[in-house]
């Protein structure tokens, strides 16, 4: 059960329907399956538009390490954000101060969990906080000011750590998917090892589960651990006829930009950037005539790279 048979599997419905091109929007590991399909079938590529694009090296210590990254450098901006709102928020004046301060916060809480008649707070839940997407960085800071001033957050702060969005890709067929197209997965104790850097290496988040979908319930360890090598080394990226758009979002964590840079510069094609944090929703947002625009009027499609605000 491998991406390079989800493409085949792709012609095979092309062929079916008569089409002489297949024009294709993927997402997330769909990605994935339209660069394979690109690849293995160049002749038959029409219009493709890849948003959140996954990495184009299938290196699952890689991987890892890169959401991790991302996650730390989206720390960062969010300690640089409270420190321009100090008079505010009251965590500190530069970013150094206000990172000290909530890596204090972190093991104090981890150490004695403030309990409160609204639920209990600890380290998984100030995580949660310090792990804030930029469209929650009002509601998380307003958080992190009333657990270092010992008060339970107001509203909706219940000390209980968010329950995970649901997979895109069915839990079962994610991970075959996966785990066949990714290599040097390694050994539980490799894993291990290569958690214990990443906790030294990215020391805010890098302890925590990286929001990936080969990422195991214990944090720094995967899905694949264990499991065989695939048969077949994965389709290598290679370039194609027919317009290519890849989307990426400036400050995403689950398919970080640097991925869809690297992806862009196997498959060519163009980037389209859009300045927010989210995963995959380019189509409800005020850049969805973008990939309207693309799939109409594909001449108009930037040249190398442009950036949408949504």
């Amino acid at each position: 059960m491998t991406t390079a048979d989800a493409a085949r599997d792709l012609e095979a419905l092309r062929a079916a329907l008569g089409a002489p091109r297949l024009h294709y929007y993927g997402v997330s590991w769909g990605t994935s399956l339209g660069v394979t399909y690109r690849t293995l079938f160049p002749g038959r590529s029409g219009r493709m538009l890849l948003e959140s694009v996954v990495a184009p090296d299938p290196d699952l210590r890689g991987l890892l390490d890169g959401v991790t990254r991302a996650r730390e450098q989206r720390f960062e901006r969010f300690a640089a954000w409270l420190a321009d709102r100090s008079a505010r928020y009251r965590l500190g004046t530069d970013a150094e101060a206000v990172r000290t301060r909530l890596l204090a916060l972190r093991d104090r809480l981890t150490e004695r969990p403030l309990r409160t008649p609204s639920g209990t707070y600890g380290s998984a839940e100030t995580e949660q906080y310090l792990d804030a997407e930029p469209a929650d960085r009002a509601g998380a800071a307003a958080a992190l000011a009333a657990l270092a001033r010992g008060r339970a957050p107001d509203g909706g702060g219940d000390g209980k750590a968010r329950v995970a969005a649901p997979p895109l890709v069915a839990p079962f067929a994610g991970t075959a998917l996966l785990c066949s197209q990714v290599t040097h997965a390694g050994s539980f104790a490799e894993q291990w090892a290569a958690y214990g850097e990443r906790r030294t290496t990215y020391p805010v988040l890098g302890g925590s589960r990286p929001m990936f979908p080969g990422s195991g319930q214990v944090p720094g360890t995967s899905t694949c651990a264990g499991l065989p090598a695939p048969d077949r080394p994965p389709v290598e990226p290679g370039r194609a006829g027919g317009p290519l758009l890849l989307v990426a979002h400036r400050d995403e964590v689950v398919t970080p930009l640097p991925w869809a840079r690297a992806m862009r510069a196997r498959t060519g094609g163009s980037l389209l950037v859009v300045a927010d944090g989210e995963h995959a929703t380019v189509t409800g947002g005020a850049c969805a005539g973008r990939v309207t625009a693309f799939f109409t009027r594909p001449e108009e499609t930037p040249a190398r790279e442009a950036v949408c605000e949504p």
